[in-house]
């Protein structure tokens, strides 16, 4: 877990909203920090409270008018646990689509495709080749994400609900233009079919 990663996500959001998960005798077993769409277990660190995570995510005073510090315990609504029944595993997508300023993580899943802020992934990219990602859904029937490593969950995170038509008609212009370009590619041939032309190779003439 890169906490300055996390520090910066909740700043970007104006949001530090730290969760108590309860044990089944009331005590705290465990903090997850981050924000209304994507938080994180904190470990071999000592329990935060509202009053220190200023201190410890060096949040300045002109800061602290800006940014909703929330102390509260876990909701019910969504299962922290490591491994659920009816959890289910998704193939991992390395493509990437750029919205409204925003870079968004397509998922191809059981109840359609969802996309995933990549900003949410920052703070786990010290093991960014081993996350897994999982759709559950929570009480009310909505689906999130949860990311492990190897069986640990080590991030529950929201999937944007709707996706603008404008995306679908952009994505389905770029495939045509795509197409016709391998084409044209496969009807004249190239030498550098899988190459990085460099801007300073001059052409033959």
């Amino acid at each position: 877990m890169k906490l300055k990663a996390l520090a910066n996500l909740c700043k970007s959001n104006g949001e530090f909203l730290l969760f108590d998960r309860m044990g089944e005798g009331g005590e705290v077993i465990e903090q997850w920090l981050g924000t209304r769409a994507a938080i994180y277990p904190l470990h071999s660190i000592p329990f935060l409270s509202e009053k220190n995570i200023p201190i410890l995510f060096d949040i300045t005073e002109s800061q602290r008018k800006k940014i909703i510090v929330v102390h509260t315990p876990l909701p019910n609504i969504i299962n922290p646990k490591d491994v659920i029944a009816d959890e289910i595993m998704l193939a991992r997508e390395s493509m990437t689509i750029g919205i409204e300023n925003r870079i968004w993580r397509p998922l191809m899943t059981p109840v359609g495709t969802l996309l995933l802020n990549d900003d949410y992934f920052a703070p786990l990219a010290d093991a960014a080749n081993e996350i897994e990602l999982y759709l559950r859904t929570d009480t009310g029937g909505i689906h999130y994400i949860a990311a492990k490593v190897g069986m640990m969950v080590v991030g529950i995170m929201r999937p944007k609900l709707t996706i603008p038509e404008r995306l679908v008609e952009n994505l389905e212009e770029l495939a045509i233009n795509l197409r016709d370009v391998l084409s044209k590619k496969s009807t004249q041939g190239s030498a550098q079919d899988d190459e990085q032309v460099n801007i300073f190779d001059a052409p033959a003439e």
